[in-house]
């Protein structure tokens, strides 16, 4: 039986919590972040990613090693206090496999296949090693959720630990993928 959106945030904001009690690592040898406590209130649009739906190629990968492309996502201001920005992609089903964590921002949006940021953002190496977006790409036949989490900061950060504690508000969009 399929899962509700919000089954899967309740899910996310569990597994990270705990995961962030436990001191349980991300990939990239960065912590998860908690999302329990950070206020939903932001509201993520996308041109390509829309909640509960699948992602597409070139989004998602076509074959093993296909580093994909972004996805564009934007956002409105967050609540007063807001300094920056960070983007968060995480597959739920693959042990809080990070694929996208960037740091940072001060633009509302990023672009399709956004590839050079302004100085002071900080890409966060993704669960394949590389700095950057990598595509989901679970094995083929099964399907993965993942969240895409934009966070308003109330200062800079250096690491996926830090958002929680930094965080003003946040806004998700759950997608799924299968090869």
């Amino acid at each position: 039986m399929g899962r509700t959106t919000s089954q899967l945030t309740a899910m996310l904001a569990s597994v990270l919590a705990t995961a962030a009690l436990l001191g349980g690592c991300g990939h990239g040898g960065s912590k998860t972040p908690a999302t329990s406590g950070v206020p939903a209130t932001l509201r993520i649009t996308s041109s390509v990613l829309h909640d509960g739906q699948p992602i597409t190629p070139p989004y998602g990968c076509l074959r093993e090693g296909d580093a994909g492309t972004s996805p564009p996502l934007s956002w409105p201001a967050g609540p007063a206090g807001t300094v920056v920005y960070a983007i968060t992609i995480i597959d739920t089903d693959a042990h809080n496999f990070l694929h996208w964590g960037v740091l940072n921002l001060r633009a509302r949006s990023v672009q399709t296949g956004q590839r050079s940021y302004p100085a002071g953002v900080r890409l966060l190496r993704n669960g394949f090693g590389h700095r950057g977006y990598g595509a989901p790409c679970p094995p083929p036949g099964k399907m993965h959720h993942y969240v895409v989490t934009v966070w308003a900061l109330r200062r800079r950060v250096t690491d996926l630990a830090s958002l929680s504690g930094a965080a003003a508000a946040r806004g998700t969009i759950t997608v799924t993928y299968q090869r």
